[in-house]
């Protein structure tokens, strides 16, 4: 078995990053590295990546706010390959020790409403679903908020 090693995320690996978003996420690579650069260069968001033998394999995106103390999962992904791994496991609760840290108080993610491995991945990691968001994704596919409380 391959040892999950999750890590903030430094500017050097935006390449690895960005193959992440471009392939299972589906992103076009320049609204990738946009996205990778502002989180980087925020002060109130963090990026942790994956390893696995050396190479990044999934990456989380993380904000916040500061006036109520409330986070929100961006984007999560994993590469196909080290799917079902514990790879989106450990990237979430990298987020969890982060916002436990800072004072973050509750996180919220959402998913497609036909994504139903992402809503049952969520629900194991300690989400419920708060509400639906009508026509989020585009007209005629909702999305799901989940939310977690940290105590």
């Amino acid at each position: 078995m391959h040892e999950v090693v999750v890590r903030e995320a430094r500017m050097e690996d935006e390449d690895e990053v960005v193959q992440v978003y471009t392939g299972p996420l589906a992103i076009d690579e320049e609204t990738a590295r946009k996205d990778f650069r502002g989180h980087m260069q925020s002060n109130t968001s963090k990026v942790f990546v994956a390893e696995m033998n050396g190479k990044i394999a999934g990456v989380v995106t993380f904000y916040w706010q500061t006036w109520n103390m409330i986070g929100r999962i961006g984007i999560i992904g994993v590469l196909p390959e080290t799917q079902g791994k514990g790879v989106g496991k450990k990237l979430v609760q990298a987020c969890k020790e982060w916002c436990k840290k800072i004072g973050i108080r509750k996180i919220y993610v959402d998913t497609a409403a036909d994504n139903i491995r992402a809503q049952i991945f969520y629900i194991k990691a300690g989400f419920y679903p708060e509400h639906i968001l009508k026509d989020y994704y585009r007209d005629g596919l909702d999305g799901i908020n989940f939310a977690m409380y940290l105590k």
